[in-house]
């Protein structure tokens, strides 16, 4: 199943719908998409630089936290 071009706030609630009682596997470009899921595998160059729940990841100061401090337009 495909979400796409999904309007604002409803694609993580179109996605939550879509995951109840299943395992998902989303590949995601915004950051938003996956904000929450229970767990996220930044990849670069084929190779997973970081792997766990979104909010650990983000508390590890490694490249999760900068992507979103780079999302939100922090310099």
């Amino acid at each position: 199943v495909a979400v796409m071009a999904a309007e604002g706030d409803a694609e993580p609630d179109a996605l939550d719908g879509l995951r109840r009682g299943r395992t998902v596997l989303l590949v995601a470009h915004r950051l938003a998409t996956v904000t929450r899921a229970d767990r996220v595998a930044l990849l670069s160059f084929g190779r997973v630089l970081e792997e766990g729940p979104p909010l650990e990841l983000a508390a590890t100061g490694r490249a999760y936290p900068r992507l979103l401090a780079a999302a939100e337009g922090a310099p």
